[in-house]
């Protein structure tokens, strides 16, 4: 077998679901890691996000923008009180 000084990798894709599970946006594994912290940290500032990505030639190509906001409907952390908690 002879030497190739080429080596093929294959990086590991995820998935970035917003809003449901119906709408993914795969993205490389290393790059959605490193997107998780600075979203979560911006979201965590009360600051929203644009985050915009190439769409794939199977979805027509071109590009996407989300708006990503901060707005929470529920707090987990909250604790009911009351007669009915």
């Amino acid at each position: 077998m002879p030497y190739s000084r080429f080596e093929i990798k294959v990086a590991s894709m995820g998935l970035l679901f917003y809003g449901s599970t119906a709408y993914a946006i795969e993205i490389e594994d290393r790059s959605l890691a490193h997107l998780k912290v600075a979203i979560l940290t911006l979201l965590r500032a009360q600051k929203s996000i644009a985050f915009s990505y190439a769409r794939s030639v199977q979805e027509g190509s071109g590009r996407d923008t989300l708006w990503i906001t901060p707005t929470r409907t529920s707090d987990s952390t909250s604790t009911a009180t009351g007669p009915h908690a």
